[in-house]
This record gives C-alpha cells, structure tokens and sequence, in this order.
C-alpha cells in the first residue's frame, strides 16, 4: 500500500492558475464584526476577515431559522442526514440515566396524586433535552445515532430516534 504524504497544506499556491476549480470547507465561530468586515476563528484556531457581503453569501450559520416547518421525525431525521457538513443546531433527549429516574419514581411515589405521579414519571424517563450545535460528517452507527461534532467540545453522538428539532439553512424543522 502506498502511503500518502502529510501535509498542512490543501494546495499548492505556485501550481494554481486562472480558472483552477476549488472547493473549501471550514467551520468556526464569529469573533468581530467591524462595519463591513467580519472577523472569524476556524476550529483549527486560524484566522481571517472577509466582507459582510461575502458571509451573506456563502455563510450558513447554525442558529438562523426565517421559517419554522412542522415534519415528521422520520423527515426530520432525513432532513438532518441529508446535510452534512452544514452548520445546525440540533435539539433531542440524552439517554435517561436509570440511577435518576429510579429515584425520582421512589421519591414521588405515594406522595402526590396518581396524575402527578404519571406526570412525573413520563418527564424522568423521558431524558434530558440536549441542544448542540456544529455539524455532522454523515457518520451513523447501528443503533441510529450520529456522530456530530461540537464547535469547542468535540464529538459526540446524537440520538436520532429522540430529535425534537433541526435548524438547518435557515429553516427550523419542528415535530407534527
């Protein structure tokens, strides 16, 4: 097997001509905005400034939604697999943590009304709501759960099957 070379370059600036194609993918966060420019800092830790003109453009920016869109969670998650490598806010339940929801079913039971009670009961094993926002690289594993990585926090696994809400390319998608 032949083994590529590193290199901390994506190019190689002397080889590139008029009409060279490209293509260009970064994440990152917004530092400044100074009138007409805007400062920004790649998950790398690079960098750079560019025109209001040019991120109005080209930007997608995970916590913009001009519309709200009600689907199903099976859209949803469609709509969520279908866009990767694009900035999104995703909200869903974490996994109950089994030690919690034993305790609180212990604890309130026998000392509140049988509908309080299932009320209770229903929020505990429901899980904790978890908003994350980032982006994925289309990376699912068998039990539905998407690998999705946190600006700042790493990656971690999202829950498919718990989505309550995407926003994604200006649009929040929200269950029916």
């Amino acid at each position: 097997m032949t083994t590529v070379k590193e290199d901390t370059n994506r190019c190689d600036l002397s080889k590139i001509d008029i009409g060279s194609v490209f293509t260009r993918h970064d994440s990152g966060k917004v530092t400044g905005i100074r009138g007409d420019i805007v400062d920004l800092k790649n998950d790398a830790g690079q960098e750079w400034n560019i025109t209001a003109s040019l991120v109005e453009a080209q930007f997608c920016f995970a916590d913009q939604a001009d519309q709200e869109i009600k689907v199903t969670r099976t859209e949803m998650i469609k709509i969520l697999k279908d866009n990767p490598q694009t900035a999104m806010t995703v909200v869903y339940h974490k996994k109950p943590d089994a030690g919690v929801v034993a305790k609180g079913v212990n604890h309130g039971q026998g000392t509140m009304s049988d509908r309080a009670w299932k009320s209770a009961v229903k929020k505990l094993i429901g899980g904790e709501e978890r908003t994350m926002i980032g982006h994925h690289y289309g990376v699912m594993d068998t039990h539905d759960r998407l690998q999705f990585r946190e600006h700042g926090k790493g990656s971690r696994n999202v829950d498919t099957r718990t989505l309550t809400s995407v926003i994604v390319r200006r649009v929040r998608y929200g269950l029916k």
